[in-house]
């Protein structure tokens, strides 16, 4: 899609559309999962990964007891680094879970995936044509579609 004579990233196109539908206030908070090693530091990155959010909490997993207990006293440090980075309201509090399973080594052979395709819900295909229906772009329309099914296919 071109804006101003401008060929635009489907990146730069869905942050639009997020925008305009009051998405990204929404989705804020989950930025966290991504830029955690850069919001933390390497060295505490190492040994916590956010694990979820619930509410206005995230939640940070270490891996044993040991960890808990150093980076306990270092909770409303991580708390002001991680609502420094968030755009909005941010997060009320960090919440220390051990869960090794983060921190385990990876198979260097991936998991078989079952990929029997399978089709979203009339819900879920209704509030895609919605989404499409604020791209002007017909190309770009197709692509978001295709992009958007391919990933939901079985859900």
């Amino acid at each position: 899609m071109k804006r101003n004579g401008k060929l635009r990233t489907l990146s730069a196109v869905l942050g639009e559309v997020s925008k305009a539908k009051g998405w990204e206030r929404r989705f804020s908070p989950y930025r966290i999962f991504a830029a955690w090693a850069e919001v933390v530091g390497r060295e505490q990155a190492e040994v916590t990964r956010p694990f979820e959010i619930r509410g206005a909490t995230l939640v940070v997993a270490v891996p044993d007891n040991v960890w808990l207990n150093q980076l306990s006293f270092m909770r409303q440090e991580l708390l002001s680094k991680v609502n420094a980075a968030v755009d909005g309201e941010g997060f009320a509090d960090i919440r220390l879970v051990v869960n090794p399973e983060p921190f385990a080594p990876q198979p260097l052979v991936p998991e078989p995936v079952d990929e029997s395709p399978g089709q979203p819900d009339k819900k879920n295909l209704q509030r895609l044509e919605d989404l499409l229906s604020s791209i002007e772009d017909v190309k770009v329309r197709e692509v978001v579609r295709k992009v958007w099914l391919k990933i939901n296919q079985g859900s």
